[in-house]
């Protein structure tokens, strides 16, 4: 690593664990049963610039159309598996 410049991306390790996002958002590793969706940041769902998040997770802003509720609806709102504003592609 040049100086800590680069973030280590954990989905290219032998055994990536329990891997997270920079931001501390928890990332599934199971890469033969995980949905590509579910790391796949382009599948986003139609409506998301007018939507907040409807599950009660923690951390939500409630600005609908915000760059921070955008990021929020696509890396932590989701009811137990299902992330409803992430679609397969």
């Amino acid at each position: 690593m040049i100086g800590g410049a680069l973030i280590e991306d954990p989905f290219f390790n032998e055994d990536p664990g329990n891997p997270k996002t920079p931001n501390g958002v928890d990332m599934p590793s199971k890469r033969g049963t995980t949905p590509y969706s579910i790391f796949e940041p382009s599948s986003i769902k139609d409506g998301i610039g007018d939507a907040v998040c409807q599950h009660g997770c923690p951390g939500d802003p409630k600005a609908a159309g915000r760059l921070d509720e955008l990021t929020f609806l696509i890396e932590r709102c989701h009811h137990g598996t299902n992330w409803p504003w992430r679609v397969a592609t």
